[in-house]
């Protein structure tokens, strides 16, 4: 081992170790007593902050492991990713006993311990859904009965990339937690008819950071089912907004963030057809108008008449407004 790294300070050395693929870091804690001693801490940090499982019995059977571990102390949240294609899952029942299980060693291992996410398979699938509600039902009910005995705690809920159908699961189990739901990600899917599970959800979500709405059906989305969805939103702190694969006009746009001005912190943009021409308008109405701290814009189109063009660099449209730092 060379003598420069083994004289590396431990501060030092801790950061390298946080920047390092989780492999590299393995083998070079591997390579000298004297670096595992000084860096463990660090790599346990990286690694261990998240747990992610699967339904499978194999997954959880790790996670429940994991969270009986002293490097856990560092746990700060489980990702619980429900996927539809999985057909090796414990009973409903069994399935909630065991995450219920997690989630409690994880709380009596680690005190930083404050969020739990739901993390639905992006992948479009053919399935049974009622098979797939079954996940959705253990998941829901173990949460539930976790936190009522954590009432007290500042415990978050994330939600990502759900379905419209799914968003009625989750409504009709868990009310009760809604309140502590933190982020959600919605997915619109060809064959959606109706928002009203998402409208009658988010009211009850009265905590809401964050919110995602992406296009997943393959043909081009107005801001309609947008707007209705936005509108529901009761949350008065939502920070961050983020759409994809919409079709949109500076004013429709404008109309739907104008409710969240006072609190709105991130605006991200992708995949968005901006009709009349008017992206550039709507750049510096933003501009002008919203204190961000981020402003994220990708893969941004314009009709002008019939014809419609890609918008080259669109985040040059932005820091083009803002002020230039004074010099000293």
């Amino acid at each position: 081992m060379p003598p420069s790294l083994i004289s590396l300070p431990p501060e030092l050395l801790c950061n390298i170790l946080k920047k390092l693929p989780i492999d590299h870091g393995r083998d070079l804690l591997a390579s000298c007593r004297e670096i595992y001693d000084n860096g463990k801490h660090a790599f346990d940090q990286k690694c261990f902050s998240v747990i992610p499982l699967t339904l499978e019995d194999e997954s959880i059977l790790q996670a429940e492991e994991l969270t009986k571990e002293q490097p856990c102390c560092f746990l700060e949240e489980v990702i619980i990713r429900i996927d539809r294609e999985c057909d090796h899952h414990p009973g409903k029942l069994h399935l909630e006993n065991r995450l219920l299980s997690i989630f409690t060693n994880a709380l009596q291992v680690s005190s930083k311990f404050n969020t739990i996410t739901i993390h639905y398979d992006p992948e479009e699938f053919d399935s049974a859904v009622g098979r797939y509600r079954v996940h959705t039902k253990a998941v829901v009910l173990a949460i539930q009965t976790f936190l009522k005995g954590h009432e007290s705690t500042n415990f978050k809920i994330d939600i990502q990339n759900i379905r419209l159908h799914d968003c009625a699961t989750l409504l009709a189990l868990g009310k009760s937690f809604l309140s502590r739901v933190h982020s959600i990600g919605l997915r619109f899917e060809p064959y959606d008819t109706t928002v009203r599970s998402i409208q009658e959800l988010l009211p009850l979500a009265t905590n809401l950071k964050e919110i995602s709405l992406m296009n997943d059906t393959g043909e081009t989305l107005t801001l309609n089912p947008i707007r209705k969805v936005t509108k529901a939103v009761s949350s008065k702190t939502l920070e961050s907004i983020s759409l994809a694969g919409v079709d949109t006009t500076k004013d429709k746009l404008q109309e739907i963030l104008h409710p969240f001005k006072a609190s709105l912190k991130n605006i991200k943009l992708q995949q968005m057809t901006f009709e009349q021409k008017s992206f550039e308008s709507f750049v510096r109405y933003i501009s002008r108008n919203y204190s961000l701290e981020d402003f994220d814009l990708e893969d941004i189109w314009e009709i002008d008449g019939k014809k419609e063009r890609e918008v080259i660099d669109p985040m040059s449209y932005w820091y083009d407004l803002q002020p230039t730092p004074a010099s000293s």
